[in-house]
């Protein structure tokens, strides 16, 4: 049924979703239309003005013609012409005059109409707002009904295991007595057999007759007895068990029909009647303002008619206050509206509290039901061990079986008390039940009876507001009236939606909080069961433990072949521990090695380093020292020369030294900074070709992360990994992602570029071990975006670089990333060939840099294209 009802609520919300839609669709268009008109108005008013000023320039030629005509000719002929001149004036004036009022009207029209629209912009929001909250708790309400569906499986799945448990273990029981009642049978057989020879003699000499002997009949009525006991037991555990079944279907079954009851017509409680009374009150409210208004209306009507002209010039300000008036009520409606969510709000969660009140209640007493049933239990533990004492008693001696027969009176009026008790319980659970249902009855009959009287208000009320609506229509004046009525009949649309959309949700979600409730009570429900069902195994445990007390030789051969087991187990243990010990040293063993290795080749890495740095040092000496020598010479040359005069020709032949003057605060430049320098370094004409307005944008989108080493191995511990992005002046992170050997991100960010031709962006990979706060540093990748084709989605899985700009530099990963621009970069459109030879020249750049020049391995993107625009 649950499901049902969770089937009907989710088709209710898509029905309510569409007819939103349908409405937000009705909308949209409502506002093209209005958009329309005013691009309407403008070209009119573009009309009227191009008209204004021919009108203008032909005034302006008749005053022209009337001062030439005064001055050519007489005043008799020019008398009639001026008359014209005057009255194509005044027509240019009223038309003047006509233009403003036009102007002024389409200019409060389109603030309207931005008013409105902007209205309906803020409706069209709230209504998507509310669906993807609606959307959002719909999710989450399906996630906690798989969440008690799957509760409600296992509790299921345990009772059934136990019940298949307490069968087996009772059929096991049951052949565990048949078998020994066979061996006391074969026994007293056996003793019949070997006590026969010696007592018939006996009884036939005393006697004369045959006769049997006193310990054997003794015996035999001990074992009748215990038959007898037994099989009173085992009638009265069936009986037990049948009533119990009984009971239980009898509950289940009302517990459902209660459940089929509650789910169908239960949903209605004092919040919900309490918000329709509120939302009756603002409908009456809304309808005795409408009276209000429409007794102005006729109050209106009664002024005589030489004050209409006078009222027709204040027409725009009456209508602007007439939507501020709507707006205001519209204002106070939503904020009544607010005010009862609250309410209604407040009012379930004191529901809840009470609810849960009542729940913990409910599990007290059902604590101190098994606290009675486990003294109830103790007692007949007690009873059941002074039974076997006297049993064994008189098993030792013989004469006391009178005794024993006595004893078995006091444990059935135990048995038959219990009955008692539990008979009062379950008459006592029918009249809770009983009184349950009828207060459940009643209170849905006055739920009924007072929707259907809400309802019945709710339609009168919205046919007077027909009616109501239906006379200001008719009152209002035919020239701008149909606009205002149509904005207030929307407005009107939009709340009684609103306000209906608002009620649904409300109901629907007062539906969902009852199936909620309603599976928690189904749980705990299943929980109580379990208690009982643990209560009945406490019933049984006891017969189980009165069986067990004649198989202790069997008992204690289990425990020994436990303890043996156990042995087994802690050997086996000692020996996986061992193992593991011997593997982690192993895996130590072999890291140290690894290490050791490691520092060997670091050291001879050094060691070739510092020879070569020493050989370069001492090339370096020797090119100095012979530069000395020769500059000695020269000087002596010189020297000498200047003793002596010198010819021209030796003058023009001797060169001059060039000295260079080391300077010892200039800086290493990175391979990103000797790039930009060749970027940079570009003609004129090219400039002016790649001249680009500031603000230009760039599309770079994070595909996914592959293959992440660390110190060129693969890291296994687990963790999260992120991206930061920077340009020459932003900066960007991707979400956070846990650690695999393909990490996907599909995130796009947005540069905003003054020199794209120039700028790179760089990428800089993060890890972090969980549980560490420290974030390792993986290592770089560059991009630049000089050679990007407008509107061309650009491609590259470059690698990224850890101890990039060194010669220690390795790849330790591999990136995916998406440059697109729709704002600079080459006009044309690459082919498929061009496209290509662009991939292929990359990679053999990136295997080139890898094998020879680490130290650029992060800059390929940026070095390719530096080389393309040399």
């Amino acid at each position: 049924m649950s499901r049902m009802a969770t089937g009907d609520h989710l088709k209710l919300l898509k029905g309510q979703l569409s007819e939103k839609e349908f409405r937000i669709g009705e909308l949209e268009n409502r506002v093209k239309d209005l958009f329309i008109e005013a691009k309407e108005l403008d070209e009119k008013l573009r009309i009227a003005n191009r008209n204004a000023r021919v009108l203008e320039e032909e005034n302006s030629n008749y005053h022209i013609r009337i001062k030439s005509l005064e001055k050519e000719s007489d005043t008799s002929d020019v008398f009639p012409l001026q008359r014209e001149a005057m009255k194509l004036i005044q027509e240019n004036e009223e038309l003047r005059k006509s233009l403003t009022e036009a102007e002024r009207h389409v200019k409060q029209m389109s603030i309207r109409e931005r008013n409105s629209d902007h209205g309906a912009d803020k409706r069209i929001r709230e209504l998507q707002s509310e669906c993807e909250r609606m959307q959002k708790e719909r999710l989450r309400e399906s996630k906690e009904l798989e969440n008690t569906r799957h509760q409600c499986a296992d509790l299921r799945k345990r009772l059934d295991d136990n019940e298949e448990t307490l069968k087996s273990a009772k059929e096991l029981w049951d052949q565990e007595r048949e078998r020994y009642q066979q061996k006391i049978d074969e026994l007293l057989d056996f003793n019949k057999r070997a006590e026969r020879p010696l007592v018939t003699p006996f009884a036939r000499n005393r006697n004369g007759g045959v006769e049997e002997p006193l310990e054997q009949f003794l015996l035999k009525e001990e074992v009748a007895q215990l038959e007898r006991k037994l099989k009173e037991a085992q009638h009265k555990s069936w009986e037990k068990e049948k009533e119990w079944v009984r009971t239980e279907n009898e509950l289940r079954h009302r517990i459902s029909e209660l459940q089929v009851n509650g789910s169908s017509e239960g949903r209605n409680d004092e919040a919900l009647f309490q918000a329709m009374k509120d939302q009756v009150r603002s409908l009456q409210d809304e309808i005795q303002a409408l009276r209000y208004d429409r007794r102005g209306s006729r109050s209106a009507q009664a002024v005589p008619m030489s004050l209409i002209h006078a009222s027709s010039t204040v027409k725009p300000a009456a209508k602007s206050c007439l939507l501020e008036e709507w707006a205001a009520r519209y204002e106070s409606v939503s904020r009544a509206n607010d005010d009862l969510r609250d309410q209604a709000d407040a009012a379930k969660v004191k529901i809840l509290e009470l609810q849960n009140v009542i729940d913990e209640k409910v599990v007290t007493c059902k604590e101190m039901e098994v606290r009675l049933a486990a003294a109830q239990k103790q007692l007949e533990d007690a009873s059941h061990e002074s039974l076997t004492d006297r049993l064994s008693s008189v098993r030792s001696t013989g004469g006391y079986s009178y005794g024993s027969r006595a004893t078995g009176a006091p444990h059935s009026q135990d048995d038959a008390r219990a009955m008692i008790v539990l008979k009062q319980r379950v008459r006592d659970l029918e009249a809770e039940l009983k009184k349950l249902n009828s207060a459940q009855e009643q209170k849905e009959a006055i739920s009924h009876i007072r929707i259907k009287e809400y309802e019945k208000q709710i339609v009168e009320l919205l046919h007077e507001n027909a009616n109501l609506r239906d006379v200001g229509r008719a009152q209002v004046d035919s020239e701008g009236g149909d606009t205002v009525i149509n904005f207030l009949d929307g407005v009107m649309r939009l709340t009684k939606d609103k306000r209906e959309s608002v009620e649904e949700v409300m109901r629907l979600l007062e539906f969902t909080w009852d199936s909620e409730d309603e599976a928690n009570r189904q749980l705990r429900r299943a929980k109580y069961q379990g208690a009982a069902m643990a209560a009945r195994g406490a019933a049984k445990d006891d017969e189980i433990q009165r069986l067990q007390k004649y198989v202790s030789d069997l008992e204690s051969k289990l425990r020994d072949t436990e303890k043996l087991a156990h042995d087994n187990d802690d050997l086996k243990d000692t020996v996986g521990a061992l193992r593991k010990q011997n593997r982690g040293v192993t895996s130590e063993n072999d890291r140290l090695r690894k290490k050791v290795g490691d520092l060997e080749k670091d050291k001879e890495e050094v060691v070739q380093q510092q020879s070569a740095k020493q050989n370069e040092a001492k090339r370096r000496v020797e090119k100095l020292q012979a530069e000395i020598v020769d500059l000695t010479r020269k000087l002596t040359n010189a020297r000498k020369a200047g003793s002596r005069p010198v010819s021209p020709n030796i003058s023009a032949r001797s060169p001059q030294p060039v000295t260079r003057s080391p300077r010892p605060s200039a800086r290493r430049r990175t391979p990103e900074a000797i790039a930009l320098s060749e970027l940079s370094v570009r003609s004129t004409d090219e400039q002016h070709r790649s001249a680009i307005p500031e603000g230009a944008h760039l599309a770079f989108t994070v595909v996914m992360l592959m293959d992440v080493l660390r110190n060129g191995r693969p890291i296994t511990e687990p963790g999260h990994v992120i991206i930061k992005l920077k340009s020459i002046k932003e900066k960007y992170r991707t979400s956070v992602k846990v650690l695999s050997s393909v990490i996907r991100f599909d995130e796009t960010f947005v540069f905003y570029l003054a020199q794209p031709d120039q700028d790179v962006i760089t990428l800089h990979v993060f890890y972090k071990q969980h549980g560490v706060s420290r974030e390792f540093h993986i290592g770089d990748a560059c991009f630049s975006m000089a050679t990007l084709y407008r509107g061309v989605p650009r491609q590259r899985i470059a690698p990224v670089v850890q101890n990039p700009g060194t010669k220690e530099a390795r790849r330790a990963a591999q990136v995916e990333v998406c440059l697109q621009t729709d704002d600079f970069g080459k006009t044309m459109e690459p082919t498929e060939e061009e496209v290509k030879k662009d991939r292929t020249s990359f990679n053999e750049l990136v295997k080139k840099f890898e094998n020879s020049a680490p130290e650029m391995l992060h800059a390929v993107d940026v070095y390719m294209a530096s080389n393309e625009l040399q």
